[in-house]
């Protein structure tokens, strides 16, 4: 092998290598960001999200859709109005909410969706992008469907260690800002503002400091069903006028 084909060797191979510097990181990226979107969105959350479409299809317009994770998913919306709909997923976080939403073509006629999301996010993003993911829902809702956010729920410190009341009251006053920039959109505190105060106390959750137990059920079913009725109340109000 002469010494221009050496050269010629060397040149082909410091091309490929600085090629691979650049293909690599964005390569490992996708594959990390599709690692953590799996986990994020398991078989349960697949198994729900078809049992959701088929719901989808029988149901009547005007209707009260509640989406969110585990703690939507154990509430029994029929106590809080009539015409509702549970589509609540455990584990489930922004991400999984923006897959599934345009499986329910049922929130173009709802007469309201309660988004009750974010708790799951704290395991896998940072504030700003749960606010972002917020953003994203926010805009594949339609602009005439009144939109509630509920605040996430605080938290028993002592009964777990994974999130912190500091986190949750700081993603709250954020997703309270987010909401006052669209029309259609009210945030309720279900959280430091309420019965439940700024932190989660033992007689309201199951023991593991984030799941509500009978009496945690009864508060947030008052508090939503108090919020229902404001919105029934303006919308008669509305019509007289």
């Amino acid at each position: 092998m002469n010494k221009k084909t050496l050269v010629i060797l060397y040149m082909v191979l410091a091309h490929v290598c600085i090629v691979m510097l650049i293909i690599k990181p964005i390569f490992l990226s996708k594959l990390y960001y599709s690692a953590v979107k799996n986990e994020e969105l398991g078989s349960f959350y697949h198994t729900m999200r078809d049992f959701h479409r088929r719901i989808d299809q029988n149901l009547p317009d005007g209707s009260h859709i509640f989406i969110g994770d585990s703690i939507i998913q154990g509430l029994s919306t029929s106590n809080i109005a009539s015409n509702t709909v549970n589509y609540g997923i455990g584990e489930d976080t922004t991400v999984g909410v923006i897959n599934r939403l345009n499986s329910y073509n049922s929130v173009h006629k709802a007469r309201s969706v309660i988004l009750a999301i974010g708790h799951n996010d704290f395991y896998y993003r940072s504030e700003k992008q749960i606010i972002i993911n917020f953003q994203t829902i926010i805009s594949m809702l339609p602009t005439n469907t009144k939109v509630i956010i509920s605040a996430v729920l605080p938290v028993d410190e002592y009964a777990q260690d994974n999130i912190t009341n500091q986190q949750v009251i700081s993603l709250n006053t954020q997703l309270a800002k987010l909401s006052g920039s669209y029309t259609n959109t009210d945030y309720i505190d279900i959280g430091q503002n309420s019965p439940f105060g700024g932190a989660l106390s033992p007689e309201y959750h199951i023991g593991d400091g984030v799941h509500l137990n009978k009496e945690g059920y009864s508060l947030l079913i008052n508090e939503l069903k108090a919020v229902i009725n404001k919105m029934n109340k303006e919308e008669k109000g509305i019509c007289k006028e």
